[in-house]
C-alpha cells in the first residue's frame, strides 16, 4: 500500500516498526532506529527515514505527548506494557534523528 498518511504511522515501514515496537517491552527499537537515521552520512534511505520517524511519535507517546493523527493500534498495545522510562541521552538521539529525517 506504500503511504495513506502523512502522519508517522501513515506508510508500511512505519507500520512494520509499529508491529516490532509492539512485540518488544523495552525501548531498544527506538534507539536503534534513532541512531540508524544519525549514522546515514550522505544520504538517508526512505526506510530508515519513515522509522525514525515512527520511533520518535512512539517516544513522544511514552512520555504523554499527543502526536498528530491516531497513534497505531500496535503502538497503543506497546505503550500500555512499555514500563521503560526513556533516558536522557535517548531523547537526544530522538531529536537528532527526528532534525535530520
Amino acid at each position: 500500500m506504500g503511504t495513506w498518511s502523512t502522519h508517522a504511522f501513515g506508510n508500511d515501514e512505519a507500520a512494520d516498526f509499529a508491529i516490532e515496537l509492539s512485540e518488544s517491552r523495552d525501548l531498544k527499537l527506538i534507539e536503534l532506529a534513532s541512531e540508524n537515521v544519525i549514522a546515514a552520512e550522505e544520504y538517508l534511505e526512505a526506510p530508515e527515514a519513515d522509522r525514525g520517524i515512527a520511533a520518535a511519535a512512539a517516544l513522544a507517546l511514552v512520555n504523554g505527548q499527543q502526536i498528530p493523527g491516531d497513534p497505531d493500534e500496535a503502538i497503543t498495545t506497546w505503550l500500555h506494557s512499555q514500563p521503560a522510562e526513556p533516558s536522557a541521552s535517548l531523547l537526544n538521539k530522538a531529536q537528532a534523528a527526528i532534525a535530520l529525517a
